[in-house]
């Protein structure tokens, strides 16, 4: 973070206003900037004002990054599952245009590869052939692919996967129910690799960090909230694959349930501090979080049904994780 942030401050330099007429000021570029955007009298430059209120000044043909055409070819024969998974993040990660992946036994792998090309927003499978897949990379960093961007969806998400897992209490919970459970799931992993992939770009791109109106600490933050996010989705998972073989008739489902809408509450209400940093109600739900486990705690030392006392549990971890939340708010 530090190396980034001296590149980006050995560039800068300190200029005056200058008064030019009644309404208006200017001010002198660098000549060596003008020298290398290749620019000259009546050139045409663009100012951006951020929500900080700076002005970012660039020239017309540096509104987006610019992408070289770049391809990285996999081989993996002889390589397991994992490793092509690796192998393909990687790829990813680095922003390579073309992704080519050779096996001499394509045809029985391409089910495969489908799968893991799935699980990456932007990528997508162009041309199969005897011994090779060409896979495509769409992707493009801009204000609805930004971290924060990214983390506001998957709040959406595991809201949506609370809102389906509550359901239990009224009717129970079938497989037909998890396996809904599990498009959340793929869709909050997919996203997870997204923001990934756009905290590597935003550190290379300091200039494009400032046009999207984020900072080195910002992108830390949306970072944990995102690993946090990934965590809590997993505790709904195995929640959700116990409550398929729970009776919602149990006589501890009742606690159970009370639990549970105080999850759903504290859910909901840190995720609006997040959004809307609001420090002061983030203070005050640490001030009680301490209360919230107590209250867990000695609610499942209670029960006597060891799949309700399963299920509390992964609540009492859901708590765990959105006390994380609200502490990252306040580094």
């Amino acid at each position: 973070m530090f190396i980034y942030k001296y590149v980006f401050t050995i560039l800068m330099e300190t200029r005056k206003l200058v008064k030019s007429g009644k309404t208006s000021f200017t001010v002198a570029v660098p000549i060596n900037w003008v020298r290398r955007n290749k620019l000259q009298a009546g050139s045409e430059i663009q100012l951006t004002q951020t929500g900080e209120g700076d002005i970012v000044i660039s020239t017309s043909s540096s509104n987006q990054p610019k992408k070289q055409e770049t391809t990285s070819t996999l081989n993996i024969d002889g390589m397991n599952l994992d490793e092509v998974i690796t192998r393909m993040q990687m790829a990813y990660l680095r922003q390579y245009n073309t992704i080519i992946i050779k096996s001499k036994e394509i045809a029985e792998n391409s089910k495969h590869i489908i799968s893991i090309v799935q699980n990456y927003i932007g990528l997508e499978i162009m041309e199969q052939g005897k011994d090779y897949i060409r896979v495509k990379n769409f992707y493009n960093l801009d204000n609805d692919t930004a971290p924060r961007s990214i983390l506001k969806k998957m709040n959406v998400i595991n809201s949506a996967s609370i809102n389906h897992l509550s359901t239990f209490f009224d009717k129970g919970f079938t497989k037909e129910d998890f396996i809904e459970l599990l498009k959340f799931d793929r869709q909050n992993k997919k996203l997870s690799h997204l923001v990934d992939k756009s905290t590597l770009v935003l550190y290379e791109n300091p200039m494009l960090m400032k046009r999207i109106q984020t900072n080195h600490l910002d992108l830390l933050r949306d970072s944990r909230y995102v690993r946090t996010q990934l965590r809590i989705n997993s505790q709904f998972m195995g929640l959700g694959k116990t409550l398929v073989s729970l009776n919602n008739k149990d006589p501890e489902i009742n606690r159970l349930e009370d639990q549970f809408k105080l999850m759903q509450k504290n859910f909901g209400h840190v995720v609006k501090c997040i959004t809307n940093k609001d420090m002061t109600r983030t203070i005050y739900f640490l001030k009680f979080a301490r209360k919230f486990k107590h209250q867990l705690d000695q609610t499942i030392d209670e029960m006597q049904n060891p799949q309700v006392v399963q299920a509390a549990t992964a609540l009492r971890t859901v708590h765990s994780y959105l006390r994380d939340m609200a502490f990252t708010m306040l580094v």
